[in-house]
């Protein structure tokens, strides 16, 4: 075990950015990559396939969108999903005859004008939508849109909304609701863009739908005479929306992102070493998901059976280990919570004792005795290499090819 003085960065690492002793780091809110101690172009440390186009999140909450096979890296990091299906379509085109225009009581019939501003990825795609009230403040008294989702399992998750804006120089409330009617909302929009969630976790039928506009006998009320802007309704079976899943004549899914590190005469990238080895991993933004296990970093032979990894299991809890001919042994777990904001987690194998350990946020170390697995060769960011991602965005990651101390393990922090 080595004591590398990272609470000294400068010293023990002059003019280099990334943390002393480590022979592999991504720096994906920099975008700055490094292989043995070298900066490199990201494609010369790892690789990333995704099927379908994606969109991400940047820093001022605008979205960009990267066509397949493009990683999804903004100033947030880079950002990994499973696979996800947006059940709504189409999803952007609110006067097709699918978006219904309903008035009731009161209401008037919704006026839709497409294409009329600039959406959130910088298209002049966003729509502007036009209710009104009439002055009623009875639930009968309704001016909205509608559109629905069918085929569904009953019970399902409820996952769905839509990107609002207000058309005007004051904030609205506006009526958005889903199928039971139990989860909806009178949304406050402002000037600035925000994607309106609505969650159910059993909703009781085989079909949803997205309701958006304005209705009465609501509280706090809603605006009578709304003059907003509307983009992309979403509608996932899922705890929480994911990114954004653009429909034209069908639902559609957006691939899952798998992140692989370039590998290196049978290793998972260059300087392994597959007896002591100590991983630095920071993430982001990464809800809690029911029942799917969300992956920082997963390191196997190709095959489910023989592999280590640090992950948020399914069944709740943060834990770390290895598995060897099928037999898992767990390391020390932490609260879901975890998920939520910005991380960091140090995870060591030590050759000596072996023993992995791990240090949550600069925490106290602990320890866990597990198999380490022989013949590792694949390295994965933010997802197991069999499957399962971290549904989030990772920040930054590093490889030492040795066991740091405990104190460092405590103390090590990505550059600014």
């Amino acid at each position: 075990m080595i004591g590398l003085g990272l609470g000294v960065t400068q010293s023990a690492n002059p003019g280099a950015w990334w943390l002393p002793g480590a022979v592999a780091q991504a720096g994906f809110t920099r975008y700055r990559f490094m292989s043995m101690g070298q900066g490199v172009a990201a494609a010369q440390l790892f690789t990333d396939t995704r099927a379908t186009i994606g969109y991400a999140d940047r820093q001022d909450a605008t979205l960009q969108l990267f066509q397949p096979n493009i990683p999804r890296i903004t100033g947030r990091g880079s950002l990994v999903e499973d696979d996800d299906t947006n059940s709504i379509w189409p999803s952007n085109d609110f006067g097709n005859p699918r978006w219904s225009k309903f008035a009731g009581g009161t209401g008037t019939v919704p006026i839709v004008t497409p294409n009329y501003a600039i959406a959130p990825d910088g298209t002049m795609t966003a729509s502007r939508l036009q209710c009104g009230l009439g002055g009623g403040t009875a639930l009968s008294d309704q001016s909205r849109l509608g559109t629905s989702a069918s085929g569904l399992p009953n019970p399902h998750k409820t996952a769905t909304g839509a990107w609002l804006k207000s058309n005007t120089s004051y904030d609205q409330n506006v009526y958005v609701d889903t199928a039971d009617g139990a989860a909806f909302v009178s949304a406050v929009i402002t000037s600035e863009w925000s994607q309106v969630e609505l969650l159910n976790s059993a909703t009781a039928a085989t079909t949803d739908r997205l309701l958006i506009g304005g209705r009465g006998g609501i509280i706090p009320a809603v605006t009578d005479i709304l003059d907003i802007l509307v983009w992309e309704g979403q509608f996932e079976q899922s705890d929480r929306l994911s990114s954004n899943i653009h429909t034209s004549t069908g639902p559609a899914t957006r691939a899952a992102d798998n992140t692989i590190m370039v590998q290196s005469g049978g290793l998972p990238f260059p300087g392994y070493n597959p007896n002591a080895f100590t991983i630095v991993v920071e993430w982001s933004d990464a809800p809690d998901i029911s029942g799917v296990s969300q992956y920082l970093f997963s390191i196997d032979d190709g095959t489910s059976a023989n592999r280590v990894d640090f992950y948020k299991h399914s069944l709740g809890g943060f834990l770390f280990g290895a598995a060897s001919n099928g037999v898992w042994a767990n390391g020390p777990t932490r609260g879901s919570a975890l998920l939520a904001g910005t991380h960091r987690a140090v995870v060591r194998h030590d050759s000596v004792t072996g023993l992995f350990s791990l240090s949550l946020d600069g925490d106290a170390v602990t320890t866990a005795a597990v198999p380490m697995p022989s013949g590792l060769s694949r390295c994965s960011l933010a997802r197991a290499g069999f499957g399962g991602h971290l549904n989030g965005y990772i920040r930054n990651w590093a490889y030492i090819p040795d066991a740091v101390s405990d104190a460092d393990m405590q103390t090590l922090k990505f550059a600014a």
